[in-house]
């Protein structure tokens, strides 16, 4: 599993601007400053990421996609995601915040997951692999509200 595996889950590009159509909506310039409005919702998206994923349980990521998404994103895209996550990593056992990045545009947010996987060794041996990948967040600021612009993993 190499590259990006997107919760394309309708996260990527900015829904608001489907909000104004009569007007072009405008993504605004960050200062250098921490954006802690953006970081407490790229922070909150993740938590529900992590706990649908290791649980199994699309409502809990339904429950945390930005409304403007929420109609793009289906329980069998989940499935689908979280099934190829568990064959190609395993079980998920932790997620950590890493950082951010300014893009002047938008805020990249950046989290460490760790998954577990049993293997069997070439004596048959089973063996736990670790497997750690990141996850990023993208948040951008329009009309004055920070969303969600883009997501996903990056292997």
């Amino acid at each position: 599993m190499t590259g990006l595996l997107p919760l394309g889950l309708g996260l990527a590009g900015c829904a608001a601007i489907g909000e104004k159509p009569e007007s072009e909506a405008a993504a605004e310039l960050l200062p250098a400053a921490p954006q802690p409005e953006a970081k407490a919702i790229a922070s909150a998206y993740v938590t529900g990421l992590a706990e649908a994923i290791e649980q199994d349980d699309f409502a809990k990521l339904k429950a945390v996609i930005p409304r403007e998404s929420k109609d793009k994103v289906t329980e069998e895209m989940f499935k689908q995601m979280a099934g190829e996550l568990s064959e190609g990593l395993g079980t998920l056992k932790k997620t950590e915040y890493l950082g951010e990045l300014n893009q002047s545009v938008v805020m990249d947010y950046i989290w460490k997951f760790t998954f577990e996987k049993m293997s069997a060794d070439k004596d048959g041996k089973s063996r736990n692999l670790c497997k750690e990948v990141l996850y990023m967040v993208r948040m951008g600021r329009v009309d004055g509200r920070f969303v969600i612009v883009g997501s996903g993993f990056r292997f």
